[in-house]
């Protein structure tokens, strides 16, 4: 009877020990796939820019302002470096904003949601920061506050950037239509 009932306890504390190393493997493999996981959603969105370049050199303009469009990344990150990159990938997006319609008007058209854009976009990436370091302090609180301004910025920033995108169609498609019109006469 004493033999079974040590047999079940060392049962029962092998079983514990089991989990709780379970648990302390899977909570440090967490992490890396977790930047794993945000590097490579962030690749998908560079991905979509390069295609808009392609799109752009074959003339179809339309389809290289979807693509830049869906390049924007308003995803929270957790990686620094990852951060720096997404502040960068963010200013090669409008200078392609840039250049597409330096390209259909000679320089001669402003865009005035750029600005606003890209205020969001710095505050953005200010805010970013400010969550790398609250997930550094490891202060929840923190991280809930600055990613609802994240999550407020977010929506500003996709308002922004339709205004800024329905701006540059505008200019596309009269361009488009104009150059067509001259060709046809």
């Amino acid at each position: 009877m004493l033999t079974s009932l040590v047999s079940a306890l060392i049962v029962v504390f092998s079983l514990a020990l089991t989990f709780y190393l379970l648990s302390l493997l899977l909570s440090a493999a967490a992490e890396p796939l977790e930047q794993l996981w945000e590097y490579r959603r962030f690749e998908q969105h560079r991905r979509r820019a390069s295609q808009s370049d392609t799109w752009f050199h074959s003339g179809a303009f339309d389809l290289a302002l979807q693509c830049l469009r869906a390049s924007f990344y308003l995803q929270p990150v957790r990686q620094r470096r990852l951060c720096g990159e997404i502040v960068n990938h963010h200013a090669a997006l409008l200078a392609r904003m840039i250049a597409i319609t330096h390209e259909l008007c000679g320089g001669s058209v402003r865009l005035f949601s750029l600005t606003r854009a890209d205020r969001l976009l710095a505050e953005r990436a200010e805010l970013q920061r400010r969550f790398l370091r609250a997930c550094e302090l490891s202060s929840a609180a923190q991280q809930r506050e600055v990613l609802e301004q994240l999550a407020n910025n977010g929506r500003d920033l996709r308002v922004a950037l339709d205004q800024l995108f329905a701006e540059v169609q505008t200019i596309v498609r009269t361009r488009s239509s104009a150059a067509t019109q001259m060709r046809g006469h």
